[in-house]
């Protein structure tokens, strides 16, 4: 059984998705989650204590999903790294879409926020760094660098989501994603990496989390 917490959490976090964080007001949560606001106020006095701490679920959740794709660097792994972050994109939709705004306006977040992608980029660059040691992709005379690469690689997942919904595209395609973020890496295969990614599409499709 979930904490009332947790229980305040979920509610917001799916009134955020929903409406978009600026049009939920703590009266709103606190019916979404089946409770008055004087006991809502108990745990969370304002709804920027509850941005932070779902900001911190996300984050903590891509951390476990980043490292734990480093463990072991062979592609079926970055695929599954792919569709996971699809899902969690899903779950987390109203950061994405809101990211500058919601940053804007609270500083701690902002902070947060620039830390974390910093941690990104450089587990980034180490994941592709240990893809380059076992052959599979390349730098040479490529012109662009490994860390802008995975520069490269963290902007095309963080802002995908922005991207259709601006274009006015499926914000729901996990093929178009996949195909997306895949791009950023594809022009640097070696032919070993281009044998290893054909075998992996024909393989099966990308797993997905439930």
């Amino acid at each position: 059984m979930k904490n009332t917490k947790q229980k305040i959490l979920d509610a917001a976090l799916s009134l955020f998705n929903r409406d978009g964080y600026v049009n939920v007001r703590l009266q709103h949560i606190a019916d979404k989650a089946g409770m008055s606001i004087g006991n809502q106020g108990y745990h969370f006095k304002h709804k920027e204590e509850m941005l932070l701490a779902i900001y911190q679920e996300l984050s903590a959740e891509q951390r476990k999903l980043l490292t734990d794709t480093s463990l072991s660097p062979i592609f079926p792994n970055i695929d599954f790294f792919i569709s996971s972050l699809f899902d969690l994109q899903q779950k987390f939709a109203f950061f994405y879409l809101d990211m500058l705004e919601l940053t804007r306006a609270n500083e701690t977040l902002k902070s947060q926020q620039q830390e974390h992608i910093q941690w990104q980029q450089t587990q980034l660059t180490l994941l592709l760094q240990m893809h380059e040691a076992r052959g599979v992709i390349n730098w040479e005379n490529s012109g662009i660098g490994l860390e802008e690469t995975a520069q490269h690689l963290w902007r095309m997942m963080d802002f995908w989501l922005i991207m259709q919904k601006v274009e006015g595209k499926n914000t729901a395609d996990f093929q178009a994603y996949r195909q997306s973020v895949w791009g950023v890496i594809k022009p640097f295969f070696t032919a070993q990496g281009a044998i290893e990614f054909d075998q992996l599409n024909a393989l099966q499709e990308p797993i997905k989390l439930g």
